[in-house]
């Protein structure tokens, strides 16, 4: 494929594979294509909707948002206010919007403009707090009273992921990856090791690990001793996304080489060398 794939994945033992110039259906199981639909305008975010099996195609300079139905394998046009459809967050009845200030609206559709640069935002799943990153602050913002939960420091963070439950969040910038809990911001554990490069982070389904993308290493942290129990390595450049099936037993990677790989987890686990001892959290082992 032309550029660095998205990846969405909803429908069990499918994945949606969306590049520059079209969207394809692949099967998890010999990687077997099983549709294509013309995108016709460049892919610059694959965000999930809330209607399940549906993801927002967020493209520069759109009068609005093409949204594609996994289950019904179609395009259809979602009109939006702002012309920069790329910049705009779902949560399940939450909403925020990045032109020039960033807006957001809660469940009951109250809406608060705070001005700043945003760069990364998730939704708790109940909707009850948003996270976003401006440079080096983290701020935890509650939707219901609009005010700043809770706020912490990462130096240099260029990504984010919510956990599935909403009680923590992963931010990492290129040298480290910060798992703050919800909503009070602390930190609960940092993972690094020398020398890698972090480029993505996503949770499983079930929380029990964490997925980071290191370049071209995949590597499972877990989620309760934040130390590496597997890692595996296969594509010729940079990943630029990932994701768990629903079940948690695959994950599919997607790199600059447009390559998109799916890879066993328990197999993963099972052919796990030793890896260096993580750095330890300033704050101890996450609790439960």
């Amino acid at each position: 494929m032309e550029g660095a794939p998205r990846l969405g994945l909803q429908r069990r033992g499918q994945v949606t594979v969306a590049s520059p110039r079209e969207a394809r259906w692949r099967s998890l199981t010999g990687g077997r294509a099983l549709l294509t639909l013309p995108l016709g305008a460049y892919v610059t975010a694959l965000r999930p909707l809330p209607e399940a099996d549906r993801y927002a195609l967020m493209q520069p300079g759109s009068d609005g948002t093409q949204v594609l139905d996994v289950a019904a394998r179609t395009l259809t046009m979602r009109p939006e206010t702002i012309a920069d459809a790329h910049q705009k967050w779902w949560g399940r009845a939450a909403t925020a919007s990045l032109h020039r200030a960033l807006t957001l609206t809660n469940a009951r559709g109250v809406s608060h403009t705070l001005k700043g640069r945003v760069y990364g935002l998730v939704f708790t799943p109940d909707d009850r707090f948003a996270v976003f990153f401006e440079r080096s602050a983290v701020t935890v913002w509650d939707l219901e009273r609009h005010i700043v939960a809770a706020t912490a420091k990462v130096r240099s963070a260029i990504g984010l992921a919510m956990s599935p439950l909403g009680d923590e969040v992963a931010v990492w910038s290129a040298a480290a990856l910060h798992r703050l809990g919800l909503p009070d911001g602390a930190e609960r554990a940092v993972w690094k090791v020398p020398g890698a490069h972090l480029q993505t982070a996503v949770y499983a389904p079930d929380g029990a690990c964490v997925a980071v993308m290191t370049m071209r290493a995949v590597r499972l942290i877990d989620g309760v001793t934040n130390a590496e129990v597997a890692r595996v390595e296969g594509h010729a450049a940079p990943v630029t996304s990932a994701c768990f099936d629903r079940d948690g037993e695959r994950l599919v990677t997607a790199s600059w080489d447009t390559t998109a790989l799916v890879w066993s987890v328990a197999e993963a686990m099972a052919g796990h060398a030793a890896a260096p001892a993580p750095k330890a959290s300033k704050r101890g082992k996450k609790s439960r």
